[in-house]
């Protein structure tokens, strides 16, 4: 609530107590400071958590120049790639962990899991694909170029000061892809990135496979799928 002051206290201008002064057109007002301090909800708590999680993991796909291009089409009027990835994640946000694995993509196909190898070394990042078998390229003359890509998800980090949930992105470099034969992709961890992970004891990489043409576009893509780093630490 504001209210005028008679003109003989004079003009009064900032902050005395819970009390703040202004002067509009040559007049005092005085009115009261929002309280501050307002004891949060579980679900308000609960909810913001919730959206900077998301936003987070949003920032970090969209990121991605491979998964940015296949979220274009969802991106609609005038919202952004970015918009899109947070919006379609925000549901898979729980209290403690995900509900399900991060949306990659908006659409995918479906993969086998044997139809990959998986390998981390604490560094490098290793996935084999059967070419064939894995269901990825649709034309080896044309769609002939494979990477996979992904998020890295830390929680239960080691030290209090540490953030709670962090991400970090990765792409392997394009490769060919030919018939009857096994495609080798990698991407290795940079030392601030390859320090960052050993500070946390969950390590989750959730990731799908992209296949594109020589110039860069990309065509098909699989379901995402969930890697613990650190298998020993279950």
């Amino acid at each position: 609530m504001k209210v005028e002051l008679n003109p003989i206290i004079g003009n009064i201008r900032g902050k005395l107590g819970d009390l703040v002064f202004r002067q509009v057109n040559g007049k005092t007002y005085a009115s009261r400071r929002p309280i501050s301090g307002r004891v949060k909800s579980g679900a308000e708590i609960n909810r913001q958590r919730r959206f900077a999680v998301s936003c987070k993991l949003a920032k970090c796909i969209n990121d991605i120049d491979i998964y940015r291009q296949f979220w274009k089409k969802e991106a609609k009027g005038k919202m952004s790639t970015y918009n899109a990835i947070q919006r379609s994640n925000y549901h898979i946000i729980g209290p403690n962990s995900f509900e399900s694995e991060p949306i990659l993509t908006p659409d995918s196909g479906s993969l086998n899991f044997n139809e990959f190898g998986f390998c981390f070394d604490g560094k490098r990042i290793s996935m084999e694909m059967d070419n064939e078998r894995i269901n990825l390229v649709r034309d080896f003359k044309k769609d002939n170029m494979a990477a996979f890509a992904g998020v890295i998800c830390l929680s239960v980090p080691m030290y209090r000061d540490y953030n709670e949930i962090m991400f970090i992105g990765v792409r392997s470099d394009s490769e060919k892809v030919e018939k009857d034969k096994f495609t080798m992709l990698s991407v290795e961890l940079n030392e601030f990135e390859k320090q960052t992970v050993e500070m946390y004891k969950m390590c989750m990489l959730y990731f799908g496979f992209v296949s594109m043409d020589e110039e860069g576009n990309v065509v098909n893509e699989v379901s995402t799928f969930g890697e613990n780093l650190f298998p020993d630490s279950d």
